[in-house]
């Protein structure tokens, strides 16, 4: 799984719970704050077993911080900073990114929940 596909469901992971319609986009703007860390993998619809991410060592060297609209994600020595753009009044609710920054610059990529 690359970094980016590992920023995706971080990001569709944040937003799963919430209110919905226009006046969800402050709440869940605020509920994204901070720092995150790596609890779980999923990718096709299939959750990663919690040894395969120990072994890896991911659950300590994958970080996400998110402050306003911007996000910077780190696994390593490899860092990913993008713009983060909330659509709340869909449904289901997603994240727009666009990475400003990093390996995988370009985008948006969007993750939903």
């Amino acid at each position: 799984m690359t970094v980016f596909s590992l920023l995706l469901v971080a990001s569709g992971l944040a937003l799963a719970v919430g209110a919905t319609g226009p006046e969800a986009l402050s709440t869940d703007r605020a509920s994204l704050q901070g720092a995150w860390t790596l609890v779980s993998i999923e990718a096709n619809h299939q959750v990663a077993p919690m040894e395969q991410i120990k072994i890896g060592n991911l659950v300590e060297v994958a970080k996400l911080y998110i402050e306003g609209n911007r996000c910077t994600f780190k696994l390593g020595d490899v860092t990913l900073r993008l713009r983060l753009a909330l659509d709340s009044t869909k449904t289901p609710k997603n994240i727009e990114m666009t990475v400003t920054e990093g390996p995988c610059e370009g985008g948006p990529f969007t993750a939903s929940t």
